[in-house]
């Protein structure tokens, strides 16, 4: 079972973090060229540098991945959680400290090695965990404002604590009580300016963290089928439904370059999904699933996924952390 967003009921009011102004010692203009935002939840594909950066663990890590081959080209357990490639470096959430406190740190995105870091307190009660618990998330995204500054945002949500259907022999024969929690808290967001020369988190206001983030690329209508900007505002996606689809191939996906040119075109089981493109080649990250065959059921991993955009062969996948709680929950 997983929590809708209803679960959380909202209660306190919320606070805005951001953290920004990372000095990468380059133009902003030329540096926004290399960036490459997350494509998931602690996965990075940079489609120009041609190196994927995913979690390695839950327990921390993160490894580089060459494009062509998914070979490992590096590891670093400095972090745990990529959140952006900015330039050649690679902005990374650490394990939270015993206070809970935010940790971000920096790598050469060439090599691996730390490059600095700095902690971020936060509220009471709040902690920067990498991966969900069964009611508690923590959110870090990271990504480049207008002025040229790099920018990470947080929210955190706690659910209460979960309690499961009560049994009948305990509730005096009553009907079962559904799955419900203590009262929730509204989410929390955060309140800083990164400094790193510094290395200190200055408080911005909401308002200005609210201007700090660049609009969200979102469906494309241009007439036609439905179209998806890639994640890198490079490509972009065209899904058609097939009238006579099924599980493995309900739709057709096309894909065009900047200038409209086509790139490739194969049928997907989904309508879309974020993705980048390197040459020929589409990255995109598939959700757990489970499929049967024959008289078996098959567990897909959440993966990352490279197919040869031209006819929707698989050319190799990497297994991704599932950051996100899927359960098991109380019975």
């Amino acid at each position: 079972m997983k929590l809708s967003s209803s679960f959380f009921a909202m209660k306190a009011p919320a606070l805005v973090l951001v953290l920004a102004a990372i000095s990468l010692g380059a133009s902003a203009a030329m540096a926004q060229t290399a960036d490459a935002p997350a494509l998931h939840a602690g996965v990075v594909v940079d489609a120009v540098g041609g190196t994927g950066y995913l979690m390695k663990s839950p327990q921390g890590g993160i490894q580089a991945v060459d494009l062509l081959s998914g070979n490992v080209k590096w590891e670093s357990a400095a972090a745990a959680k990529p959140l952006l490639l900015a330039g050649d470096t690679l902005v990374a959430q650490a394990p939270a400290l015993a206070s809970g406190d935010l940790v971000v740190v920096t790598l050469d995105a060439l090599r691996g090695t730390q490059k600095d870091q700095i902690t971020v307190p936060l509220p009471s009660g709040v902690r920067a965990q990498v991966v969900d618990g069964p009611s508690q998330s923590f959110r870090a995204e990271a990504y480049r404002a207008a002025d040229g500054s790099l920018v990470i945002s947080w929210t955190a949500e706690d659910g209460g604590a979960l309690q499961g259907i009560t049994p009948p022999e305990l509730d005096g024969g009553g009907p079962d009580k559904a799955l419900m929690a203590e009262p929730a808290i509204e989410p929390l967001r955060g309140a800083a300016r990164l400094d790193l020369a510094a290395h200190r988190a200055l408080p911005v206001s909401d308002d200005e963290s609210t201007a700090l983030r660049p609009q969200a690329r979102t469906l494309l209508k241009a007439g036609g089928p439905p179209s998806f900007a890639s994640a890198d505002g490079r490509h972009v996606l065209h899904s058609e439904r097939l009238a006579h689809g099924n599980a493995q191939a309900r739709y057709h996906w096309t894909v065009t370059d900047a200038s409209g040119a086509t790139v490739g075109g194969f049928d997907a089981p989904i309508s879309m999904a974020p993705f980048v493109v390197r040459g020929s080649e589409l990255f995109y990250v598939e959700m757990p699933s489970m499929r049967k065959e024959g008289a078996s059921f098959i567990a897909e991993p959440l993966r990352l996924r490279a197919l040869d955009a031209r006819t929707g062969a698989e050319l190799w996948h990497a297994s991704v952390v599932d950051s996100e709680y899927r359960g098991p929950f109380p019975p």
